[in-house]
């Protein structure tokens, strides 16, 4: 894991997150641009530092965010759901 890369994620596929994705370091963005990989979050995304910024992609999981830590969510195209008995359950904290 590299955590400490801020920019902009290419190409094509999807990055399926079933673990633990962490952005820990700098005060800059990584990008999952419109027109690069979609991020599927089962898993948990945790930004402790910086921004992430996703544009696509369906999540099912769940952020955290430290003070002054942000997710961003770029297009109409992401999806944030809770199933069964965790559907009570905040999916953004922090």
């Amino acid at each position: 894991m590299n955590n400490s890369v801020d920019g902009n994620i290419l190409g094509n596929g999807t990055v399926n997150n079933a673990g633990t994705f962490r952005k820990s370091k700098g005060t800059n963005a990584i990008i999952f641009a419109s027109y690069g990989p979609g991020f599927n979050n089962s898993g948990l995304l945790d930004v402790a530092s910086g921004k992430v910024q996703l544009s696509s992609g369906t999540n099912s999981g769940t952020f955290s965010m430290t003070p002054g830590a942000e997710i961003w969510f770029a297009r109409k195209h992401q999806h944030l759901r809770r199933r069964g008995a965790d559907r009570r359950k905040p999916i953004l904290s922090g």
